[in-house]
């Protein structure tokens, strides 16, 4: 599996990809998200980390289009953590942009930095506990 999804602490989301996404990898990925965002107790805050990625195949970006409008109700915040690589920006750029579709639309951004990321993630998280999970992924880069 090319990503881990883990929820550490109250609605905090965390998502690491670690490789290119197959579809078989995007399906998954919707599925366990779906299925953790159902049993949180509110609104997830996600941190998605695609540092270690490539770009993705143009059937990929279209399944995790689809993904993104079908989560909506069920986050209340994104953070997509990008490398340097501008093709790969400018792709989950238009992967974020184009996911809006109708109705509410929970915000998300992309950050080439963390401290940013996560200083934004933690304007609504309210337990102690979801803030120093943050703080540690930020420290830890």
């Amino acid at each position: 599996m090319a990503f881990t999804l883990d929820n550490r602490s109250g609605r905090f989301i965390e998502i690491r990809f670690f490789a290119a996404l197959s579809i078989e990898d995007v399906t998954a990925l919707r599925t366990r998200l779906w299925t953790l965002l159902s049993q949180l107790d509110g609104r997830g805050v996600i941190w998605a980390d695609l540092r270690d990625c490539a770009l993705f195949a143009p059937e990929v970006a279209q399944k995790l289009i689809e993904m993104l409008r079908v989560d909506n109700p069920k986050v209340e915040r994104s953070a997509y953590l990008l490398n340097g690589k501008a093709a790969f920006a400018l792709q989950v750029e238009r992967i974020v942009g184009e996911a809006k579709g109708p109705g509410k639309v929970p915000p998300r951004r992309t950050f080439r930095e963390l401290s940013p990321a996560g200083s934004w993630l933690k304007e609504v998280l309210l337990d102690p506990a979801e803030h120093l999970r943050v703080d540690g992924l930020v420290e830890s880069g």
